[in-house]
C-alpha cells in the first residue's frame, strides 16, 4: 500500500509513518542510522531511548532516557507508542555472561512486558546471524548453534520474545543480521577491516587467520535499517511462537573471506612508502589460533583491569578480543540465505564486493589514530 487520502487508522504505509515509533539503542551505530533513515522516509513521530542522549540527535526526535535492565524505566519510553524497533542489546565480546544475560535476555523480556502493559502492538527485535554456528546457505529454520556467549544470549533473547508473541494482541518479528559494516562502525566488522587495511597500509601484505579462506556473512548497515522498517511497514508479523517462523535473515548476497577483504584493502588503502617498497616482496602472514588466542586473552585481562583501575576510560579500538578469535577460526564457512525476506519484496542494495571498498576508503580518510584509540 502506498497511501490514501484518509490515512488515519487505515493501516497504509503513510498512516504507519504517522504513528509514534520508539527506537531503543538509539545512541549506538545501528540505532543512530535508524533514526536518520526514518526521518528520511517521512516518519513524523519518532521517539528515541538509550542510556544516554545520542550525539547529534536529529531535530524533531523526542528522547527519553531508559535502561532495558530496569523494567520501571521503560514505561515512560514505551507509553503511547504504536511500535518499537528494539535495537538495544549488548554487543561486546569483552562482556561477562552476567551482563550479556541482563541486557540481551532479561532486557528483551523487560521491553516486551513494558510494551504489553502499555498497549504497544508491534516490536521488531534485533537478533543475530551468529546464532547459527557453521554451515552454508543457512536459512531461518537451520540449526541454532551459537558460537560464543554473545550469540547464546541472542538465542535466549529470541526465546523470551517469542514466548510473548500473540499475548494480548502483542506481536514480535525477529531480524537476524549478518556481521554489520558501514561508515562509522567501530566494532566487529570494523575491526576486521582495520586489521587488513593497516597491514596493507604499513607492510604491503596480508595478515590472515589460518588460510584466510573461511567465508563469512556480512551486511551493510543501510540494508539492516531498511529491512527492519520494511518488516514494520508491511506488517510482517505472525501468530506463531516458533522463533524460526518469526525470523528474517538479512545479509548481503555475497559472502567474503578474510583473504577477500585483505585483497580489497590492498587496492583501496593509501600505502606508506615502506609498504610500497615491500609490496610484492613480502609473503602473506598467516597466524594460527594458538597464537591469536593467547594474545586476545592477555589483551582482555589487561584492559579489564586497566578500566577497573580508571587508567583507561574506554576500551581501545585496536584491542583483540577472544570472541573475535573464535569467529575468525570457525571450522568451516558460515553463510546465510535471505530468500525469505526477499520473497516479501525487500532486497539488499549492497553486496560486500561493491560496498566494502568505499567503507575502507572512508576509514582511511578519517585517520587511523582516531578509530583505533
Amino acid at each position: 500500500m502506498t497511501g490514501c487520502k484518509n490515512c488515519d487508522g487505515c493501516g497504509c504505509k503513510t498512516a504507519v509513518k504517522k504513528q509514534k515509533v520508539l527506537v531503543t539503542g538509539a545512541a549506538g551505530f545501528v540505532g543512530s542510522k535508524m533514526l536518520a533513515e526514518m526521518q528520511n522516509k517521512g516518519y513524523t513521530d519518532i521517539r528515541a531511548t538509550d542510556l544516554f542522549t545520542p550525539r547529534n540527535l536529529p531535530a524533531g526526535i523526542e528522547f527519553i532516557k531508559s535502561d532495558v535492565t530496569d523494567r520501571k524505566s521503560l514505561d515512560e519510553a514505551v507509553k503511547d507508542c504504536s511500535a518499537i524497533i528494539h535495537v538495544a542489546d549488548l554487543f561486546d565480546f569483552f562482556a561477562s555472561w552476567e551482563k550479556l544475560y541482563a541486557v540481551n535476555v532479561k532486557g528483551t523480556r523487560n521491553i516486551c512486558e513494558a510494551a504489553i502493559d502499555n498497549g504497544v502492538k508491534r516490536i521488531v527485535r534485533f537478533s543475530s546471524g551468529s546464532i547459527y554456528g557453521v554451515g552454508n546457505n543457512l536459512d531461518e529454520y537451520s540449526l541454532v548453534d551459537p558460537i560464543d556467549p554473545y550469540a547464546e544470549s541472542k538465542v535466549l533473547g529470541e526465546i523470551e520474545a517469542s514466548n510473548l508473541n500473540g499475548f494480548k494482541g502483542f506481536h514480535v518479528t525477529l531480524l537476524r543480521p549478518a556481521v554489520i559494516f558501514g561508515e562509522g562502525a567501530r566494532y566487529s566488522a570494523a575491526r576486521i577491516f582495520m586489521t587488513q587495511a593497516l597491514t596493507a597500509k604499513l607492510l604491503g601484505t596480508k595478515l590472515l587467520p589460518g588460510a584466510g579462506t573461511f567465508k563469512g556473512p556480512y551486511v551493510h548497515v543501510d540494508d539492516v535499517v531498511g529491512a527492519a522498517l520494511h518488516i514494520y511497514e508491511n506488517d510482517l508479523f505472525t501468530k506463531s511462537r516458533n522463533p524460526a517462523d518469526m525470523a528474517f535473515n538479512i545479509n548481503a548476497d555475497d559472502a567474503v573471506s578474510p583473504k577477500d577483504i585483505a585483497e580489497m584493502a590492498e587496492v583501496n588503502i593509501k600505502k606508506t612508502g615502506l609498504a610500497k617498497m615491500l609490496q610484492g616482496h613480502m609473503p602473506d602472514i598467516h597466524v594460527t589460533k594458538g597464537i591469536m588466542g593467547p594474545v586476545a586473552d592477555v589483551c582482555s585481562y589487561a584492559v579489564k583491569h586497566l578500566l577497573k583501575a580508571g587508567i583507561l576510560k574506554k576500551k581501545p579500538g585496536a584491542m583483540l578480543e577472544p570472541g573475535e578469535v573464535d569467529f575468525m577460526f570457525i571450522p568451516g564457512d558460515l553463510t546465510m540465505n535471505n530468500e525469505k525476506l526477499k520473497a516479501t519484496g525487500f532486497s539488499p542494495k549492497y553486496t560486500c564486493q561493491s560496498a566494502m571498498p568505499d567503507v575502507m576508503r572512508w576509514y582511511d580518510n578519517q585517520g587511523w589514530e582516531k578509530l583505533l584509540f
